[in-house]
């Protein structure tokens, strides 16, 4: 794709899933509690852009995404003794994020309103005032063409178009067969090359 959802730039140092504090009750407990910490930071480190992008991606907006983020990283925490370690860690964190991302959606619709279409993006902020611009028109195409689409074909253009994942992996964290990922993949490219060349027809009126 050459419309990446980008995160921003971060000191990951600083930063890290807020992971809930429990007191162990004996020094194994203890030991296995702060491995499950040096295994969730570690995570994060390696992961964080990915899961960012993934919310973007999955329709959350620039203003509640860090808060997403910190949740899937703490439901990947809780959650870390069903890590398989033959499993693609970004396959399991996708399926997360599209729950957390999934979860908002619902609450604001039970609240009667939705999450709002947002062209912001934390890219090209050190770009010129032009190439900003451009880049905002193209955020806004893809964001609205992700709309339109339906789950199934969202989550494969998703994974493998603004992700960069593999078509394994793709049909891993979908938990459906390689050749459903390719005919849903082939299908909202087609889509997408139609939003493009009608977002470039009305430009050019």
């Amino acid at each position: 794709m050459t419309v990446p959802l980008n995160p921003p730039k971060r000191d990951l140092q600083a930063e890290g899933p807020r992971a809930p504090s429990a007191t162990a009750s004996s020094d194994s407990q203890g030991d296995a509690e702060q491995l499950a910490r040096h295994w969730a930071q570690g995570l994060f480190q390696r992961r964080v852009d990915f899961v960012w992008s993934a919310l973007r991606g999955l329709g959350v907006p620039v203003a509640q995404v860090d808060d997403a983020v910190q949740e899937v990283f703490i439901v990947a925490y809780r959650r870390h003794e069903h890590f398989q370690r033959d499993t693609s860690e970004r396959a399991w964190l996708y399926q997360i994020a599209r729950n957390v991302a999934y979860n908002q959606h619902r609450t604001h619709r039970r609240k009667g309103g939705h999450l709002p279409l947002d062209e912001g993006s934390h890219a090209a902020t050190e770009s010129g005032p032009e190439d900003a611009a451009v880049h905002s028109q193209a955020t806004s195409v893809l964001l609205r063409f992700l709309e339109t689409l339906d789950v199934s074909r969202r989550d494969v253009f998703v994974l493998i178009e603004l992700l960069e994942m593999t078509a394994p992996e793709a049909a891993q964290a979908l938990d459906v067969k390689l050749n459903t990922v390719y005919s849903r993949l082939r299908l909202a490219r087609e889509q997408w090359a139609q939003a493009v060349a009608a977002a470039a027809e009305k430009a050019s009126r």
